[in-house]
């Protein structure tokens, strides 16, 4: 099983965040395939997150962010690239929100032991207070890239 900080040192030298997302869920993935106990005794996902959800999450990002950097360097009349950028982020939203769906009734008490001090998992805060940065740091680079839209913009 490869360790967390494997996974981190790996997705820490690529800075794109969908690549430290895959690095994460391919460890997770190999951990299952590998027989590794903590893996195997929660057992698999269920049917339709295995085998239509997932190949979505991990096909239609690539597409979103290759067709969103082609549409850069072309500029907004896109054509045909804008139609599969569109079309790709559509079908990455209907994915995310399925997954997000389905995974949100574990999560209340998954996050509750954050709180509670006689379950609280290791480095509870510290993991918080990065969540909570990342998500200042995202509104912050919105904001600040806000303006440069206007092209877009019809």
């Amino acid at each position: 099983m490869r360790s967390p900080r494997l996974v981190w040192h790996e997705s820490a030298r690529n800075p794109n965040p969908d690549a430290r997302i895959r690095a994460a869920l391919s460890s997770r993935f190999v951990s299952y395939y590998a027989g590794v106990a903590a893996y195997r005794a929660k057992g698999p996902p269920h049917a339709l997150m295995r085998y239509l959800v997932a190949p979505v999450l991990v096909a239609s990002p690539v597409v979103l962010f290759g067709t969103g950097v082609a549409l850069m360097v072309r500029g907004p009349d896109g054509g045909l690239l804008l139609g599969l950028h569109q079309a790709s982020f559509i079908a990455w939203l209907g994915a995310t929100s399925v997954h997000v769906v389905w995974y949100l009734m574990p999560l209340p008490a998954l996050v509750s032991a954050d709180w509670r001090r006689a379950q609280r998992i290791g480095r509870g805060a510290l993991r918080i207070g990065l969540v909570g940065a990342v998500l200042l740091a995202g509104v912050a680079l919105a904001a600040s890239t806000l303006p440069l839209a206007h092209m877009w913009a019809e």
